[in-house]
């Protein structure tokens, strides 16, 4: 009789513990982002933006190691800088404005899948993200005098472009980003975390840039898809677990 008394509070112990970090939760936290490309590697004159983020999550954990699956609403803004080209010749020079610098904002819905490895009180976090763009704003800074010719909203006509008969929306709808952090699920259900996410796919649409490469031999707006901008992004988020 003893040992089935043992037993049965073994297990119930197993099942408490394994309760208390289980289950479903909500969370919101901040992002701060900026950009990287694969041939000059992260861009220092971005200037990260701040962001947001809201979201569920499912968390379950086997002895050391644990799952998690989020679906989270988050907010990436980045600033770009000002850009310039000087041309020089038959004795005077002129500068054009490639770019009057400004901001980017775009809203995705994410679902990000980690895996867990717990180490004491602490959690070490590693995963993928896919995320889908549901819209956004490219803020100018036109300044006073100058005709504003780019519209801020990213789903607007404009950003559409025609190659070969083909439609392409500027953006990219899909990103794809590896996850790495640190976090901490207490016993009495609150949790937090402090990630990274890298992007795998550019936030300009990849299929347009081959179908420029196929036509034109080149990538006719950046040379290469190298130099397209991928997000790196930093999130700091709190919650509390059901």
């Amino acid at each position: 009789m003893r040992y089935y008394i043992i037993l049965f509070l073994s297990i119930g112990t197993i099942f408490t513990t394994m309760a208390q970090r289980n289950g479903i939760g909500i969370h919101g936290g901040v992002t701060a982002s900026g950009t990287y490309d694969l041939t000059n590697g992260y861009d220092d004159t971005v200037d990260p933006g701040n962001g947001f983020l809201a979201g569920l999550r499912y968390n379950v954990k086997f002895g050391p190691i644990g799952l998690c699956a989020e679906v989270n609403y988050s907010n990436i803004t980045y600033n770009y800088p000002r850009v310039e080209t000087t041309y020089s010749g038959f004795g005077y020079t002129y500068t054009y404005i490639d770019s009057y610098g400004g901001n980017v904002s775009l809203n995705y819905l994410s679902i990000p899948i980690l895996a867990k490895l717990y180490i004491g009180g602490l959690n070490l976090q590693a995963g993928v993200q896919a995320s889908s763009l549901l819209n956004g704003r490219y803020n100018e800074n036109y300044p006073a005098g100058v005709e504003q010719y780019i519209p801020t909203d990213i789903q607007d006509p404009w950003w559409n472009s025609t190659i070969n008969g083909i439609e392409y929306w500027d953006w990219e709808d899909m990103d794809i980003a590896a996850v790495f952090g640190i976090g901490i699920d207490t016993k009495v259900g609150l949790y937090a975390s402090l990630r990274s996410t890298v992007s795998i796919t550019p936030a300009s649409n990849i299929d347009l840039h081959n179908a420029g490469i196929d036509s034109y031999g080149t990538d006719w707006l950046f040379g290469s898809t190298d130099l397209l901008r991928r997000v790196v992004s930093s999130q700091m988020s709190v919650g509390y677990k059901f």
